[in-house]
């Protein structure tokens, strides 16, 4: 058995070995991470697209490469492109790809910078840009954000922190769109690493399309004056999203009283 295991393991190490050998190959950038492209159905696997530091080019804005492969890991485009990346004396940030989602010739994906070993953020509450990639021409667009609610284009310049009391998360679904908060990024920054919680001034929340189209606007219930409720988006398919919903009777109460609510799609109505 211990022969069995460990020729296992020779195996999947050689195997490890050869890809990471093969990536290496496709770029002499620096490598920072992939993500899986999943074809339209969500299910079977059309690709993976691999993110490169390649240049600095000033003080804020770095050069970035692509590099696209098919399922096989036959590798079926690459380019470049300029974004600005967060770099200060005290914070050490890293870029990652954070999203990558494919529908018909298009490829969305987002590139952002985190501090180490926070990275669960953008898990937890999304990411605050947007790209797109012909799959046709592989030309990237420009950088495409939420302020205040509204989608707006963006150059390669970086963004000061008062901007960030502006911006919006924008969180993924299952639904070919993303769920916008009515809450800025600082907010979530303060709420999350300083504690400092605003979430009861949040009363309403919005659904873009992947192209940024807003579809419908979903209002809190209100209540009374101290009363408030918090929802978080649990799951989806293609007719339905699932929120999970806290209710507090006052900004003092830690816990609330939990519930879902089940929200059509297509018109952001609460289904009973």
């Amino acid at each position: 058995m211990k022969k069995i295991l460990l020729i296992i393991a020779l195996f999947f190490n050689v195997s490890l070995f050869a890809q990471m050998a093969k990536l290496s190959e496709l770029s002499s950038s620096e490598f920072l991470n992939s993500k899986i492209i999943y074809e339209d159905n969500n299910s079977d696997i059309y690709g993976y697209f691999l993110l490169y530091l390649k240049d600095r080019k000033d003080k804020d804005v770095y050069e970035f490469e692509y590099v696209l492969m098919d399922k096989n890991l036959n590798k079926l485009g690459t380019g470049t492109f300029f974004q600005s990346r967060y770099t200060t004396m005290l914070i050490k940030f890293i870029s990652r790809l954070l999203y990558v989602k494919k529908s018909g010739d298009m490829l969305y994906f987002s590139v952002g910078d985190t501090v180490e070993g926070t990275e669960e953020i953008f898990d937890i509450f999304g990411f605050y840009n947007l790209r797109t990639l012909n799959l046709k021409d592989f030309k990237v667009s420009e950088q495409n954000y939420i302020k205040n609610l509204s989608p707006i284009v963006v150059g390669n310049e970086k963004l000061r922190s008062k901007e960030f009391k502006e911006y919006n998360y924008l969180k993924p679904t299952n639904n070919n769109g993303f769920i916008v908060f009515d809450e800025s990024v600082m907010d979530v920054s303060m709420r999350y690493f300083a504690g400092k919680s605003k979430i009861q001034d949040v009363k309403k929340f919005k659904f873009f399309d992947l192209d940024l189209k807003e579809k419908w606007t979903f209002n809190y219930d209100t209540g009374d004056a101290k009363s408030f409720n918090k929802y978080i988006y649990y799951a989806g398919d293609k007719n339905d999203m699932i929120f999970r919903k806290e209710f507090y009777e006052s900004p003092k109460d830690e816990t609330g009283d939990v519930s879902f609510d089940f929200i059509d799609a297509a018109t952001g109505a609460k289904k009973i």
